[in-house]
């Protein structure tokens, strides 16, 4: 749905399965009663609105959520960073959340902590990092490292995306956070911004893959990432490793990750992730560093 004009919109239906409000202006959106809504998305312009979630019991993927513009309501409940989240503020019925955020803007980093444990049963993760106009945040550090864990990092959580990945500090925080408390993480995949390779060094994780050549080795940490093997082939989908690889909860599989976000994937049902593919030809083998 387009529409430039400010005005409201209110969703009732009781066969709508797709909601897709693509470079719209609407000040605000409501699901009152979509008991067969399935995909909640959003390619968002304008100034800041409500989104609004009474009632979807069947609701499974939300995004892209931008921080900066979408304030969250959900059960009558507006979420706020930081805030005690209540069962009344939760979806158990989403498996997979797609967020942009600036991760210098430490409000937006707190909201994302809080939208985690709206959504104990999430199973992918989008995450978008918006290019800061300001310094490189220096407050996030202690926060991501003194928090602890929610339900869907506990057991549920299967599949990392970092979108437009910088190698920043504040990046880097979350993706040691995440690796770290995910504990059935087994796909990771990396956009990184300006380059067709995945970098990340000196951390829970370490090497390189580019054009089939994926380099072994690197740092390990007590409850970091370490690299183990090649290019591996198969599919990843539902969760499940590619065929011919290691086997064993330690095991993550991480790849390029390629954008794939158009108006005709979003409303596709047939395209399981409407946000991304998984390059299967840049992939390595990680495993999970216990203490």
């Amino acid at each position: 749905m387009a529409y430039s004009c400010g005005s409201r919109l209110r969703i009732r239906s009781s066969s709508l399965r797709v909601m897709m409000e693509w470079r719209c202006g609407f000040n605000e959106i409501i699901v009152e009663d979509a008991p067969c809504l399935e995909r909640l998305l959003f390619h968002s312009i304008s100034d800041r609105r409500p989104v609004r979630i009474v009632n979807a019991p069947r609701l499974e993927v939300l995004g892209f959520l931008d921080l900066q513009i979408h304030a969250l309501e959900i059960g009558g409940i507006v979420i706020r960073a930081g805030m005690n989240v209540r069962a009344r503020a939760m979806l158990p019925s989403l498996k997979m959340l797609a967020v942009k955020v600036r991760f210098s803007h430490d409000m937006e980093v707190k909201m994302l902590d809080t939208l985690l444990r709206c959504f104990p049963r999430l199973e992918t993760l989008h995450v978008m990092s918006i290019r800061p106009s300001s310094p490189d945040s220096v407050g996030c550090a202690e926060f991501w490292k003194s928090l602890g864990s929610c339900d869907c990092l506990e057991s549920h959580l299967k599949t990392f995306v970092f979108h437009r990945y910088q190698g920043l500090d504040c990046e880097y925080l979350f993706l040691c956070y995440i690796l770290k408390k995910a504990k059935v993480l087994k796909t990771l995949g990396i956009d990184c911004a300006d380059s067709d390779d995945v970098v990340v060094e000196g951390g829970p994780m370490s090497g390189s893959a580019g054009e089939g050549n994926v380099s072994s080795g690197g740092s390990s940490g007590s409850d970091g990432v370490v690299m183990e093997e090649g290019p591996v082939s198969g599919s990843v989908g539902e969760g499940n490793a590619p065929s011919g690889g290691s086997s064993g909860s330690n095991i993550i599989y991480v790849y390029v990750a390629s954008p794939c976000w158009t108006f005709q994937n979003a409303i596709d049902l047939s395209v399981e992730d409407p946000f991304c593919v998984l390059r299967h030809d840049k992939c390595w083998i990680a495993s999970r560093v216990m203490a």
